[in-house]
């Protein structure tokens, strides 16, 4: 069976915007339950959900001008995490990894902008945040998935140098 309805299957790695989220009361059920109104989550079940959330927040909501370290671990950690799993096809790893990919491409490039490393006449603004919300819509189901591959909750060990 496949992985998501043929009519939600994206045109590209970067055209998303077919898919529709199939997992939102699995990621209420986490977020109400393992993720803390503060900091890290005690759970990896929670905390891959909190760093989607810090994610698709920092691309949204502030073109990603905050981007640093602690953004790219979250992708780094979502990636590791959600590839190393054992439950999900290899179509839907090569997508995880194609999104994290984009994502993280684009907060560094909003942060060498930022930073003063692109110069402003070669500047590409669409660069700048990846706006597809059918990406993170699909990376909030693989948490889910994920979540519900692995009933138990597993201790999250917080990384104490993360400000995020």
């Amino acid at each position: 069976m496949a992985w998501f309805r043929k009519k939600d299957r994206p045109a590209g790695p970067e055209d998303w915007s077919g898919y529709r989220q199939r997992y939102g009361q699995e990621c209420r059920r986490i977020w109400r339950r393992l993720v803390p109104p503060a900091g890290q989550a005690a759970t990896v079940q929670g905390e891959l959900l909190r760093e989607i959330e810090k994610l698709y927040h920092e691309a949204w909501g502030n073109g990603n001008i905050n981007w640093d370290g602690d953004f790219a671990w979250f992708c780094g950690n979502l990636r590791d995490t959600l590839l190393g799993a054992g439950c999900f096809q290899q179509e839907e790893r090569q997508a995880i990894a194609q999104v994290l990919e984009k994502i993280e491409a684009c907060g560094r490039y909003a942060q060498a902008w930022y930073e003063g490393g692109v110069p402003e006449e070669s500047w590409e603004p669409e660069k700048m945040a990846w706006l597809e919300e059918g990406a993170y819509s699909f990376l909030r189901d693989m948490a889910a998935r994920f979540s519900l591959a692995q009933p138990e909750p597993i201790p999250f060990q917080p990384e104490r140098e993360l400000y995020r």
